[in-house]
């Protein structure tokens, strides 16, 4: 399989040499393949087999196929959904870099895989998006789920909040409701 040959470098700082079967950034049981594979150095690939902008595309094909495996064990589904159309994606920019009358590898690729599962361009990016970030960090992103629920309030303000407590322990018990407040306010008038 293409997508599991692998990363052409050990001194990058970025990225860790699995020892005893387990990766120690991600914590996955890797084969002796795959370690065999991620040990490979740069002069190796100095034929003309692998293209330089090839090699990239096959670690992070690694790094899928090890966040799959962590993503079915605990059962994450829109987790898997995203791993999965991002392993389609790379097979399919190694087919296309391959061929030079195809232009725009990579955006071609992510729009096909995105066509292929039923969503749209705006999908396709985020495929793009998606491997960058499996490269640099070698996980998914953050969720931004339940974050939008922590709306900004005057009380987040310290002063604002000594004055509300200094006022309430002021006041007497049972003056401060909002029906008291109504009926000030309407007089007033």
């Amino acid at each position: 399989d293409a997508v599991t040959v692998v990363q052409n470098s050990v001194e990058d700082d970025n990225v860790s040499t699995p020892e005893n079967g387990v990766d120690s950034v991600t914590g996955i049981e890797v084969t002796d393949e795959e370690r065999d594979l991620l040990n490979i150095r740069d002069e190796e690939f100095e034929d003309d087999d692998i293209q330089p902008e090839v090699e990239p595309q096959l670690a992070v094909g690694i790094i899928v196929k090890q966040l799959i495996v962590a993503a079915k064990r605990h059962k994450s589904f829109g987790a898997l959904f995203k791993l999965q159309a991002v392993q389609k994606y790379l097979e399919l920019v190694l087919k296309y870099l391959n061929n030079p009358k195809i232009k725009n590898p990579r955006t071609r690729a992510s729009k096909a895989v995105a066509r292929a599962i039923g969503k749209g361009p705006y999908f396709a990016r985020q495929i793009r998006h998606l491997k960058l970030y499996i490269e640099q960090f070698r996980t998914l992103p953050p969720t931004n789920s339940g974050k939008h629920h922590a709306h900004p309030s005057l009380l987040n303000n310290e002063r604002v909040r000594h004055g509300v407590c200094q006022y309430l322990t002021v006041v007497a018990l049972g003056e401060v409701s909002r029906h008291t407040e109504f009926l000030r306010s309407s007089r007033a008038y």
